[in-house]
């Protein structure tokens, strides 16, 4: 799935840029969303189990948790490009449009649920 999602941000990409940057790009835009997601998660389950963190350890995990995401998708996504790109190239017109509904989807979702979490969930400590 997020490898197809990576050559969605890749081909949505815009830029002069050369095609090893615009992928690299990809690479951050899927960490962010990855990175949302997991924030989602945290704010539900925080709000379940209310565990106290500190201010230092978030701040922290807000650095290190995107980074982690960024290096590991380095190599599961960027090293593996063009093996994504005969793939996902290769795919029907009826599949790349499903392909691009679920990722739009997707996006819109991890996004809302996101902030409705924030604003509904997360009780303001600090």
């Amino acid at each position: 799935m997020f490898k197809e999602f990576y050559y969605y941000v890749y081909e949505i990409h815009t830029g002069k840029e050369s095609v090893n940057s615009k992928f690299f790009s990809a690479v951050f835009g899927i960490s962010f969303l990855q990175s949302v997601n997991l924030a989602t998660v945290w704010g539900l389950v925080n709000y379940f189990i209310e565990f106290e963190i500190s201010k230092d350890l978030l701040i922290f995990l807000c650095y290190i948790i995107p980074v982690m995401f960024s290096v590991i998708n380095y190599f599961y996504l960027y090293r593996n490009k063009n093996e994504i790109i005969k793939k996902v190239e290769g795919f029907s017109e009826k599949r790349e449009k499903t392909g691009k509904i679920f990722f739009v989807v997707y996006i819109i979702a991890s996004l809302f649920l996101m902030f409705f979490v924030v604003k509904n969930f997360v009780p303001v400590r600090y």
